[in-house]
């Protein structure tokens, strides 16, 4: 509908005098599901995958594609940039860092062993 928020209902179809249509389209299973810090877009990952969904529009963008590990996406404070976690060349988990509208990410750490658990981003 465009609009933040809702409700959920239960309607009685049979007593709707024009009948209900469903309008089916594929199915789409995503492992998280995290809100930016205004709640204005939705971050969603599957299989090493980060898409970014405006939830004003309904409109979705596929930011970082073929992961390797589970990127644990976050948003910046002001929803301008997206951080998440990757392997490195050599095989390390790193965090990179994007635009919320989608181009190259940038990698800001180079850690030399171990693994990410959690990301969030502090504001200031």
């Amino acid at each position: 509908t465009g609009e933040t928020g809702g409700v959920l209902a239960f309607f009685d179809t049979a007593r709707n005098e024009i009948p209900a249509s469903e309008l089916r389209s594929a199915q789409v299973f995503y492992d998280t599901l995290r809100f930016s810090p205004d709640g204005e877009y939705l971050l969603l990952t599957r299989d090493g995958d980060v898409t970014i969904q405006n939830q004003t529009t309904g409109s979705s963008i596929l930011l970082y594609s073929g992961g390797e590990v589970d990127p644990r996406p976050t948003m910046s404070p002001d929803s301008a940039m997206v951080a998440f976690v990757d392997l490195d060349a050599d095989g390390i988990e790193q965090i990179f860092t994007m635009s919320r509208l989608g181009g190259t990410p940038t990698q800001i750490t180079f850690h030399q062993e171990g693994t990410i658990q959690d990301l969030v981003w502090a504001a200031g």
